[in-house]
């Protein structure tokens, strides 16, 4: 949290293997790359909110298979694809409040 944080290069919180709750909130984080989270696979709980997220990669989330909630409120988020949760087979709670979200891709949520 408030960390200045503006990028996430892929693989650079890969050292962090075991940690299971992640809190990037209150960062100017703009895009979410493809893996992003890479090597997090014991990741539960990741919060981006209050950031200036626009973009996520479709497969910005690859590998958190285990990720249960997911808390995006108040970005800057305008369109979802139907991909973007494909792999977040344990994901019970997600947070899209405060977004500009324009376009939901069918299917956006079938995975869920």
């Amino acid at each position: 949290t408030k960390n200045n944080i503006v990028q996430l290069d892929p693989g650079s919180l890969s050292c962090l293997k075991k940690i299971k709750n992640l809190d990037l909130s209150f960062n100017f984080i703009e895009n979410l790359p493809e893996n992003a989270f890479f090597g997090l696979e014991d990741l539960v709980e990741l919060c981006l909110s209050n950031n200036v997220i626009r973009k996520m990669d479709l497969k910005a989330f690859n590998g958190l298979t285990k990720l249960e909630d997911l808390n995006l409120k108040s970005n800057s988020i305008e369109q979802i694809n139907s991909d973007l949760f494909k792999e977040l087979n344990e994901l019970s709670a997600l947070n899209l409040f405060d977004n500009q979200i324009e376009n939901l891709f069918e299917k956006v949520f079938v995975h869920l």
